[in-house]
């Protein structure tokens, strides 16, 4: 009896898991194609990924979407998957340490937030209290209150390219910045179609 009450919570504990990856990764709209990125074994908002510094990076796996379905279960895996190991050195701020950084109370920040990383539009991010960035990229956490694309608070989380970081001048080459490379472009592509419908939307001058 015991063995299959171990069993069932079991099942029990890894569904709640598949469901709760899940709803934290609801696509913010048509143009999201994110992949599942996994840090360390844990599942982090998918602009994370933009928001690591590449020297914290110690390995790095790309799934298809079939082989990140099939480990992680359908939803967010529906586009691929990221699996990254981190360095035992890399410094990492969560959201909450991130908003002490920049001096500002957690729980009285906005829900929403934008991730600006050299893109003009900037990129929603899908679950603020799931991001997490490296220590060394964190340039700036602001609260823009009188944001003209959906009127309301907003924050803004500034990031800092670190492939060619000032600070860290050593240059990663081969697979591991390929692979990093060829995870970027989905970003840089969801940025341009932003940025385009950022552009063509209708203004009022005066």
């Amino acid at each position: 009896m015991k063995i299959l009450t171990l069993i069932f919570l079991f099942m029990l504990m890894a569904l709640m898991s598949v469901m709760a990856q899940n709803s934290s990764f609801k696509r913010i709209d048509v143009i999201d194609c994110r992949p599942l990125v996994i840090i360390n074994g844990k599942a982090v908002d998918p602009l994370s990924f933009l928001a690591l510094n590449r020297h914290d990076i110690q390995d790095f796996k790309i799934l298809s979407p079939a082989q990140a379905i099939k480990k992680f279960g359908a939803g967010r895996s529906q586009f691929g998957a990221v699996e990254i190991t981190l360095t035992k050195t890399a410094k990492i701020f969560t959201w909450t340490e991130l908003a002490k950084r920049f001096y500002l109370i957690p729980g009285q920040i906005p829900a929403e937030a934008r991730l600006y990383y050299g893109y003009f539009a900037g990129l929603p991010v899908n679950d603020p209290t799931l991001f997490i960035t490296s220590v060394s990229t964190a340039e700036g956490l602001s609260i823009n209150l009188n944001d003209y694309q959906i009127n309301r608070p907003i924050v803004l989380i500034f990031i800092q390219d670190t492939k060619d970081y000032k600070n860290n001048p050593k240059t990663i080459t081969g697979t591991l910045d390929k692979d990093i490379d060829e995870v970027k472009k989905i970003f840089d592509t969801e940025s341009e179609k932003r940025v385009k419908i950022d552009n063509d939307r209708p203004r009022i001058e005066g």
